[in-house]
Parts: structure tokens; C-alpha cells; sequence
């Protein structure tokens, strides 16, 4: 199904220099392309990290865990960075040998449960124009330990590609990029995968699940839909950016987002009828496309690792989490991503714009953006405080050796 929408609702604005005055409980080194390369064999960039803390009911005492997965490695701690078992291939983890990364991991307090997600391919490989691609997802919690694939290549004519993930009451929602035709260089727009979430948690033999899309909003295919994590509610809810045009082309600055419902995905493992996804382009602060961030790498290679001197901030599509916080009955999805901003005398740095999005009014409830001037801000993650206001607003901080010209 494709759902066509046009632009409605109001946005308020405030802004943000970004700092929340949150205190550092604990810190400690995460995985390394370094690690993984030791663990596997072969360099694999970028790490593209996951990370969740819950209760792993799989070890003894059911200890308050860590689980930090990358490309192409996994790592478990104690909340205080001590190893709690040997780091593990994603290949290991998720039980296919042909495991490809882009990996999500997400805790869901209800059922004490952890659900690792990635690219993966079914039993046999991938074949030669990498049209069978599938979400391999994992599940860990009292029960064990189950693998899952589930089809993300619409019957082997795609590469499903950087699925991203959240979850309701009722199902595992994923949401994966549809290149497709012989040259993979037709984009068709996101998919969303609506799973059985009760099936997963009781690790059935069976689970049950239901493909919507590829989709598009004000004609345009959606890139980076991004699925709300714990709603709390029946209905899931996704946000997207929109860093292309409908030809394709890097929009240069964008004013609009979309915002979207999954409604009966309960569907899924009752039968009875079928989810339904609804979309709405609202309008938005504006963001500009990211510029490259200047580092102080020196160009040396290390095990096939290439020190950067610019780190590519991709584009400006939401591909972090996306927080939810209820208030007086009132849901809102607080997410980032990727821009640019021009400091006085044409110095162009990249920034994070955030936003929170009010999904039943349809509209931007709060937005801004966090600027750091003389460095710049790749990959942002924000974490509300429980009350709705913003809390930390996390990613990379790279300091430039020198500055980076740009128009933007």
C-alpha cells in the first residue's frame, strides 16, 4: 500500500544549547572497529552501534545488563563496563553466517525481553545481486535464547537495507529501505514489518507477521522511517525526514516531516483483520543537509581502518531512536538528526535538530536544534527526562583540526 498525504497541523519552537547538567554515572570503552576486526577477521566500518540496558534472565542472579552490539560484533557488561561474557560475532548472536550488520538492539520491560535486530540473508547466502535479504531478529530473556528471519526483500526482488526498529504492546515493528530492479538502483521508499510480539517473547516455532509498504508521502518514497520505541498503547508510531527529493537529489534544506500510525498490528497474532499504516507531512523547523565533519585523523591505516581526516555525516534522515514520554494522557516522540548551520562568516559545521511530535494531533509539539560552535555533531540520540522535557541529547562531538567551507 502507498499512503499519500498533504502537509497540515501547526508546530510551536523553542531551542536548545544543549546541555542538561545530567551527571556521568559510569564511563567506559565501548566496542571498536578494532574489536570486531579481531573478533572476525576483516574490518567492517561503520561500527553503526546498538545499545539497550535490561534484565538478562539468560545468566545467573539476572543481572542488570549492557548489551552494546556494532558492526559486526556484540558486547555484554554490567552497567558498570565489566565483561559478563566473551564479546560475540553478529554471526554467532544471530545464528546466520551471512550476518550483516546495521544492528539494532531494544530492551522491553513488560516481558523482560531483548530483541536484537539486523541484515541478514537466509540459509545459502545472499545471491549475486544481494535480492534476498531478510531482518534477522534475535530473542533473549527467561525462556532463552531464539533466531528469526523474516522477509524483507518483497519475495526477492530487493535488498532490504538499515531496518530500523521499535515496538507497542502488540508487535516488533521494522521498517527497512527498498532498493530494488538488477542494478539495486531503484528506490522504491520504506517497508514496515509489523511481527508477533507475544509469539517472539514465548519464542513460538511459528511467528506470524505482516509486510506494509513500499510507501511514499507527498510523493516522495519515504527514506528513514523510523518506528517509536515501547508506546505503551495498541498503536505504533513512526516518524521520517525527508533528506531527498522525489527525484532522488539531496534536498538542500527541508521543512517537513512525516509522522505515522500502525493501527490492529494485533492482527498479526490474532488473525483478525490486517494493520493498517496511515501517513501525514507536518510542517517543521527547517534543517539543511549535513556537511562532512573535519576530525584529526591523519589519514593512517591501522588493520585496513583508515584514520579520517572528514567523517561522513550521511544524510539528514532520523535513523536514531525515537523515545516516547506520556504526559497527562498525551503521547509525544522525541527524535534527531543530522544538519548543518552557518556560523557567521560562512562557516559551516554540522548540528543536531531535534524534535517532539505530538502523533495523534499531528503536529510538532516542541523542536530545536544543539550546536556546538568550532565542532560538529554527528548521529544524535535524544533521551527525555519522564516529565517530557528534553533531557540529554547524545552522538558524536568531533572537534575539527580545521574548519569546513560550505554554502549551507
Amino acid at each position: 500500500m502507498t499512503a499519500n498525504a498533504t502537509a497540515s497541523g501547526t508546530a510551536s519552537s523553542t531551542a536548545s544549547s544543549g546541555s542538561s547538567g545530567a551527571p556521568v554515572v559510569q564511563r567506559f570503552n565501548g566496542l571498536s572497529d578494532l574489536d570486531s576486526d579481531n573478533l572476525n577477521g576483516f574490518a567492517v566500518t561503520p561500527p553503526d552501534q546498538g545499545l539497550y540496558v535490561g534484565r538478562d534472565a539468560t545468566l545467573a542472579g539476572d543481572p542488570k545488563a549492557v548489551w552494546e552490539p556494532i558492526n559486526l560484533a556484540a558486547r555484554e557488561t554490567s552497567v558498570n563496563g565489566t565483561l559478563l561474557q566473551p564479546d560475540v560475532s553478529l554471526a554467532t548472536l544471530f545464528q546466520d553466517p551471512f550476518a550483516e550488520g546495521d544492528v539494532r538492539c531494544l530492551y522491553d520491560p513488560s516481558t523482560q525481553t531483548f530483541f536484537f535486530t539486523e541484515i541478514g540473508f537466509p540459509p545459502g547466502g545472499p545471491n549475486a545481486s544481494l535480492t534476498s535479504t531478510v531482518n534477522d531478529v534475535v530473542v533473549m530473556n527467561s525462556r532463552g535464547i531464539a533466531a528469526y528471519q523474516f522477509d524483507s526483500s518483497l519475495g526477492g526482488t530487493c535488498l532490504g537495507d538499515q531496518p530500523k526498529t521499535g515496538f507497542d504492546n502488540n508487535a516488533l515493528i521494522l521498517s527497512t529501505e527498498e532498493y530494488c530492479g538488477p542494478t539495486l538502483s531503484n528506490y522504491e521508499g520504506a517497508i514496515v514489518m509489523a511481527i508477533s510480539k507475544s509469539q517472539l517473547v514465548h519464542e513460538d516455532t511459528t511467528v506470524s507477521d505482516s509486510v506494509l509498504g513500499p510507501v511514499s508521502l507527498s510523493g516522495i518514497p519515504v527514506t528513514g522511517l523510523d518506528p517509536a520505541i515501547n508506546t505503551g498503547t495498541h498503536t505504533g508510531y513512526l516518524v521520517n525526514s525527508f533528506p531527498f527529493d522525489a527525484a532522488g537529489n539531496n534536498n538542500a534544506v527541508a521543512s517537513t516531516i512525516g509522522v505515522w500510525s500502525l493501527k490492529n498490528d494485533a492482527s498479526v497474532t490474532t488473525g483478525h483483520g490486517t494493520p493498517v499504516l496511515t501517513g501525514t507531512a507536518i510542517p517543521s523547523q527547517s534543517y539543511a543537509f549535513p556537511v562532512p565533519a573535519a576530525s584529526t585523523g591523519d589519514g593512517s591505516v591501522t588493520n585496513g581502518i583508515t584514520s579520517e581526516a572528514f567523517l561522513n555525516p550521511d544524510d539528514s534522515r532520523m535513523s536514531g531512536p525515537v523515545a516516547v514520554t506520556q504526559e497527562h494522557g498525551r503521547i509525544q516522540l522525541w527524535t534527531a538528526l543530522d544538519a548543518a548551520v552557518t556560523f557567521k562568516g560562512g562557516t559551516a559545521t554540522g548540528d543536531a535538530a531535534w524534535f517532539a511530535v505530538d502523533p495523534v494531533g499531528k503536529q510538532v509539539a516542541a523542536q530545536g536544534y544543539v550546536v556546538a560552535k568550532g565542532a560538529s555533531l554527528l548521529y544524535p540520540a535524544i533521551q527525555p527526562q519522564r516529565s517530557g522535557r528534553l533531557g540529554r541529547l547524545a552522538g558524536h562531538r568531533v572537534h575539527p583540526a580545521g574548519r569546513v567551507p560550505g554554502p549551507q
